[in-house]
C-alpha cells in the first residue's frame, strides 16, 4: 500500500474523473484539493477519450498546409494525430 498524506482521503467522495491524480490533486486545475462533483472541468474517461478522437478528426481534416504549420508549432513536426 501506497501511504501519501492522502492516505485518509475518503475515496468514495471523490467523482470518476479522468483528471484526478492518484494522490487526489486535480491535474488541471491549480487547486489544492478535488472540487468534486461540482467542478466544470470533471470529464470521465470516455468523455475525455471521445473529445481526443473529435480532435484528432479535426486536426486530420485541414488542409496540408495548415496541418505541416501546427505540427512545426506544437508537436515538434510530428503528426500525433496521424499516429
Amino acid at each position: 500500500m501506497n501511504l501519501t498524506r492522502y492516505a485518509n482521503l475518503n475515496w468514495l467522495d471523490l467523482p470518476n474523473c479522468a483528471n484526478l491524480s492518484k494522490n487526489g490533486h486535480c491535474t488541471v486545475l491549480n487547486t489544492s484539493r478535488c472540487l468534486g462533483e461540482t467542478c466544470r472541468f470533471k470529464l470521465t474517461q470516455e468523455e475525455k477519450d471521445a473529445g481526443a478522437r473529435k480532435a484528432k478528426k479535426r486536426l486530420s481534416s485541414l488542409d496540408e498546409k495548415m496541418q505541416e504549420k501546427i505540427s512545426a508549432k506544437y508537436y515538434k513536426g510530428r503528426r500525433p494525430w496521424q499516429e
